[in-house]
């Protein structure tokens, strides 16, 4: 039987995007200055969110799950509840207004595994919603023209995508 992760990497090369060089987009110092008023929604793609810790009151945006037959986004597994609160404890430093917002868009199930198919789904989700930002903390293996297609739509849509590196936790010798 054919896996489908194999089939979400077989996309023809007509259904890939290009990145569109001459956009440039924003730097989250840009983002903070040009929203002072609005909220700065980060979609986090990832494992879902534990939203009854403190530091998510009033600071999350409704979310959707990708990763099974479910409609909640809770986290069993922790890790895109850890990634979130990373994520604002990093920004409440330099962020006084503490306007950012984070989507949950549960892509892993609660054994922490996706597929590139829910990845995808996720990413076209956070560019249909208008997001300021998407992360993506999570590793794969091999390329996905499918998700490579995906994150080239985001970026060519002023949407930054920021992605984790090292999450195999190997060394890489030479």
């Amino acid at each position: 039987m054919e896996n489908k992760d194999d089939r979400d990497n077989d996309v023809g090369s007509e259904e890939v995007a290009t990145t569109n060089t001459t956009k440039d987009t924003k730097s989250i110092d840009e983002l903070d200055s040009l929203k002072e008023d609005k909220s700065i929604v980060v979609a986090v793609l990832d494992s879902g969110l534990n939203a009854k810790e403190e530091i998510f009151d009033d600071r999350l945006i409704e979310g959707k799950n990708f990763a099974d037959d479910s409609e909640k986004t809770d986290d069993v597994n922790g890790h895109g509840t850890v990634m979130s609160r990373i994520i604002l404890d990093s920004v409440n430093d330099v962020n006084s207004n503490n306007n950012i917002k984070i989507m949950p868009l549960k892509v892993l199930n609660d054994k922490g595994k996706g597929t590139t198919l829910s990845a995808y789904k996720g990413i076209k989700y956070a560019i249909e919603k208008n997001v300021d930002v998407i992360n993506l903390s999570m590793s794969g293996i091999g390329h996905s023209k499918l998700l490579e297609s995906a994150i080239n739509d985001a970026v060519n849509h002023n949407i930054p995508v920021v992605v984790s590196a090292g999450n195999d936790n190997t060394v890489i010798t030479d």
